[in-house]
């Protein structure tokens, strides 16, 4: 796979380029070394649970910060169902669904400190029982109260203050392209296209591989398990009925990055169970647990520097400086 970007800056949005007469530079808040998953591209964040040192997988792609069960009875934590009436359930792609939480007493990361925070319970309650460090996910609800920043190279997450004139975030180089965003149902959405076909994604930093959803391969591609050039992939998340599958495809490319031939997993919609989101427009609830047509994962953004800054609604891109 080779990641292509290309120089050019996009336009900005023209309401948020007007001038701004209190608007200041970047205020950096908080810098941190993450560490690698394993022998996976997926990073982890070093943070403090009620004292113990553990690690939480850096993820844009769940719906919210999330907690394993191994390490809620490991700090004897108080597990009971879901007071949040916005987020009431977490679900995973093979369609567990957890309504179960526990409140915190303390949880920090680099310079942020939080303190009594009810966190999700992962739906799957295996998760992180191999792993005693991996104490689950931390994600949007979390970190969207800041600029997010992270350097995939280095591996080098910053945190920066909202409070910066719109657009002002070229502090490294080479200049970053930027581009517009969406955030629909806490998920962070940009407009993408594989081999020429218009598409809908969300960026997965918890994800390791890029993935299409099988419904929308076999609507545009017209890709089965048996088609040839779809190869076995393997099983995820240790779940026998969800089979994942592989195909090459020619090109994707979204804002100044162009990815030439994509190995991307093919992955059944167990969110809906297999409803393809063409039949779902007029269904809200099952629009809003359906598989996204593309989920954009590590083994892309790996390449990549990336800015998120959920205000602006802007999504900023550059090569990875090096490890």
């Amino acid at each position: 796979m080779r990641a292509g970007l290309i120089a050019a800056l996009f336009c900005l949005a023209a309401t948020g380029a007007t001038a701004q007469t209190n608007c200041g530079p970047l205020k950096l808040l908080s810098a941190q070394q993450m560490a690698h998953f394993g022998a996976t591209d997926v990073m982890v964040v070093p943070v403090l649970l009620d004292g113990v040192e553990k690690g939480m997988i850096f993820d844009t792609g769940a719906d919210t910060t999330q907690l394993s069960r191994a390490a809620a009875e490991e700090l004897k934590l108080n597990i009971h169902r879901s007071r949040d009436r916005m987020h009431a359930e977490a679900r995973d792609v093979s369609g567990n669904i957890s309504t179960s939480a526990a409140t915190v007493h303390s949880l920090s990361f680099g310079k942020v400190q939080l303190e009594d925070i009810e966190l999700h319970l992962w739906p799957d309650p295996e998760f992180g029982r191999t792993t005693l460090l991996l104490a689950g996910v931390l994600s949007r609800d979390l970190l969207f109260d800041y600029d997010v920043d992270v350097d995939f190279g280095t591996g080098i997450l910053k945190l920066f203050s909202k409070d910066h004139c719109f657009g002002a975030i070229d502090y490294w180089h080479p200049p970053a392209a930027a581009m517009r965003i969406a955030i629909r149902d806490g998920h962070v959405h940009i407009p993408v296209s594989l081999d020429g076909h218009a598409l809908d994604a969300v960026i997965d930093t918890g994800s390791q591989y890029t993935i299409l959803s099988l419904p929308v391969a076999r609507r545009l591609f017209g890709l089965s398990p048996d088609s040839p050039g779809v190869t076995p992939l393997g099983v995820v998340n240790n779940d026998p009925a969800l089979n994942s599958y592989m195909h090459t495809f020619a090109s994707l490319s979204f804002g100044g990055v162009t990815v030439l031939t994509p190995d991307m997993m093919l992955l059944p919609d167990r969110m809906a169970r297999g409803g393809d989101r063409v039949q779902q427009t007029r269904n809200r609830a099952l629009l809003n647990t359906a598989l996204p047509d593309i989920t954009i994962g590590m083994d892309v953004l790996r390449h990549l520097h990336i800015y998120l800054a959920p205000d602006e609604r802007n999504f900023y891109v550059s090569e990875a400086g090096k490890p």
